[in-house]
């Protein structure tokens, strides 16, 4: 879990994927939930 991981309070970390989801980098596929996903994996990008 981000929470656990980060060591950022929940809230935090809930208002830091809002702002990705608003910025269209994640998506939410669980509603109830808040299950996030990344829209496109940056892992994927070449160069």
């Amino acid at each position: 879990m981000l929470v656990d991981e980060s060591g950022y309070s929940r809230n935090t970390v809930y208002n830091r994927l809002e702002v990705l989801e608003a910025a269209g980098h994640v998506r939410v596929v669980h509603e109830s939930t808040r299950l996030f996903e990344l829209v496109n994996d940056p892992r994927d990008d070449s160069q």
